[in-house]
């Protein structure tokens, strides 16, 4: 367009016509407010960084501690030493109900069964000693009835055999044959058990050999009721025997024995040897005690009869004189 131009007169080019000044200067001026606008701005904030922990080494993590398994077996172990732990400490009542919960945790255990043999042996073991203490505190409550079944309890679940459970074996059959003696169970019952324990134990236990002692001297003495002389003598004997091994322990049966030996000879008009006898038991037994008393009036009325007047003068004084004190 020949009229939007004109000479330029330094170097004689053409000039832009005044439209397209006022064209160039609009351009010119809105590419200056965009830059001033630009320059005006605020910075852009920069995005915080945030420290992360570094990764811990899986090598140096500890591992949570795994909750042990809650079994029949430790049940049975938590129960029997709640008992034992009352046991000790004298509360035999709580002691008996934790020890009854103890058996009867492993009886249900045993009931459902799908355990492995090792179990079933921890269990059964765990039964035999929870009934024996068991045992034991029926007896300091004077509950005989249940010393009985509590030790019958834990003679079935291991039977009485020599080997390393005799100890155990020996104690259940002494708590069961107590508990027959307390309640006056008369028969062989108590002495068989006594019988089997002083086999099975491995070395004398003179409160063993005490109780059979008793046991033996009350059943003789039942028998010599009965008439059955000759089995009432060798129950003495028996019961004398066990009596000497029992040592302090067994004193006193020991002197209820010879009594005893001495009314045998007595019945069987040995007047003689029982006057003898009966002197010996006046000698052992408590200075002016009934059974001190009676030996001595047995012995007057056995060495009269036997014609020892001397001998028999002489008991004669002491019994007056034990009478008399």
């Amino acid at each position: 367009d020949r009229s939007s131009h004109r000479s330029d007169p330094c170097c004689g080019r053409s000039m832009p016509s005044a439209k397209a000044w006022i064209l160039l200067s609009g351009a010119a001026a809105a590419s200056g407010l965009a830059m001033f606008m630009l320059s005006r701005r605020r910075p852009a904030v920069p995005t915080p960084v945030v420290e992360r922990a570094a990764p811990t080494d899986p090598a140096a993590a500890v591992a949570p501690a795994k909750a042990t398994p809650f079994t029949p077996i430790l049940l049975a172990e938590q129960l029997k030493q709640s008992g034992t732990t009352a046991l000790t400490a004298g509360k035999f009542d709580e002691a008996l109900i934790a020890y009854g919960e103890a058996i009867r945790s492993v009886d249900k255990a045993l009931e459902l069964g799908g355990l492995s043999t090792a179990d079933t042996d921890a269990l059964s073991t765990l039964k035999a000693a929870s009934a024996l203490n068991a045992a034991m505190a029926s007896l300091k409550l004077q509950l005989f009835s249940d010393a009985v079944k509590w030790s019958t309890v834990a003679l079935e679940v291991e039977p009485p055999a020599p080997g390393p459970g005799a100890a155990r074996s020996c104690k259940a059959l002494f708590r069961r044959a107590s508990g027959k003696v307390e309640l006056g169970e008369q028969g062989d019952g108590a002495l068989n058990d006594l019988r089997l324990a002083v086999a099975l134990s491995p070395k004398p236990d003179s409160a063993v050999l005490a109780l059979l002692a008793r046991a033996a001297g009350d059943l003789a003495r039942q028998k010599t009721l009965e008439g059955a002389w000759d089995e009432a003598q060798n129950l003495f004997k028996e019961s004398g025997q066990a009596a000497g091994k029992a040592g302090s322990a067994g004193a006193e049966y020991a002197v209820a024995a010879m009594m005893g030996l001495a009314q045998m000879l007595y019945l069987n008009n040995d007047h003689e040897n029982a006057g003898a006898a009966f002197l010996k038991v006046a000698d052992k037994a408590a200075s002016a005690s009934l059974l001190h008393v009676q030996a001595l009036d047995g012995a007057v009325r056995c060495l009269m009869s036997s014609g020892e007047h001397a001998a028999a003068s002489a008991a004669a004084e002491r019994l007056v004189a034990a009478v008399g004190a």
